[in-house]
């Protein structure tokens, strides 16, 4: 029985209890169905043995009948050979179904997949497409949404376009991926956006290039897709923003800290130094 069903047996016997004879017990005992592993890994008939063992249902009543039988044959074989003639409706009804593609197995009976639904046919149930995933009615299958949409949601017929900030990279995609720095996304996007040279963005969830940040003074980079930009290194200077490069100092100036504006005037009368100086003492005269 697919439920445990409830039997007593013979009066508790405590010494036969203590010598290891369980065949009478305490109180009653419920009697379950037990699987195999074995046969649950068999791939081609596994589900076909699993089914009928979760169908094969008899009655007290049945079981009494069969008993009896063999009081009076007590061959198992004509016993069981016997009920089965007898009976053929009744184990027929626990043989696993083959339900064609488009139908599941509901309660042992083949019924079609109601509409977004699917089922390879077999002993499969009816299922909603997974994520990523839409129903074709044409082919009663489940289909890969395309890079740049997905679903928002289980059993859905159309792909939606991925939300902005966010990117489809895949067919199939099951959950949208928040865009990375460094790039910007917008709406049905499947491959992120570079930030331009001269921008960086150090935080997930661009939508636009107005949301790359032009580099600060000090700073360039030349890279796209840059998430942070480089300051500038001693002997050079950058003093506007969004630049690509920082320059070198010129003839008689300096600029001894990384990220400066601007580079210093060798202050020492009629002093100079050459181009790119990062320290006062290149300052001669």
């Amino acid at each position: 029985r697919n439920k445990p069903v409830s039997i007593s047996g013979l009066p508790f016997d405590r010494f036969a209890y203590e010598s290891q004879l369980y065949r009478t017990t305490k109180d009653s005992v419920s009697l379950y169905k037990y699987l195999s592993p074995l046969v649950s890994s068999d791939q081609e008939n596994g589900w076909k043995i699993s089914t009928l063992i979760q169908q094969f249902d008899l009655s007290m009543s049945e079981v009494d009948g069969i008993l009896a039988s063999m009081q009076a044959d007590p061959s198992p074989f004509n016993v069981a050979c016997g009920w089965l003639k007898g009976h053929t409706a009744r184990w027929k009804s626990w043989l696993p179904k083959n339900c064609a593609v488009g139908e599941g197995l509901l309660d042992g009976n083949c019924v079609p997949c109601e509409d977004g639904k699917v089922s390879a046919g077999g002993n499969a149930k009816c299922e909603d497409c997974s994520p990523g995933k839409v129903y074709a009615a044409a082919t009663l299958s489940c289909v890969d949404c395309p890079p740049g949409r997905t679903t928002l949601r289980r059993n859905t017929m159309e792909c939606s376009l991925c939300p902005v900030g966010t990117y489809c990279p895949l067919r199939g995609t099951s959950a949208a991926e928040p865009c990375p720095a460094g790039r910007f996304c917008g709406l049905g996007t499947a491959l992120p956006g570079l930030c331009p040279p001269g921008t960086f963005r150090d935080l997930e969830g661009g939508v636009g290039p107005e949301d790359c940040s032009p580099c600060p003074i000090g700073s360039a980079t030349d890279k796209d897709g840059s998430v942070e930009c480089q300051l500038c290194a001693p002997g050079s200077a950058q003093p506007e923003e969004g630049q690509v490069m920082c320059t070198l100092c010129p003839i008689g100036r300096f600029a001894d800290v990384r990220g400066s504006s601007s580079c210093s005037e060798c202050m020492v009368p009629h002093a100079t130094s050459p181009r790119g100086s990062y320290k006062v003492e290149q300052c001669v005269c």
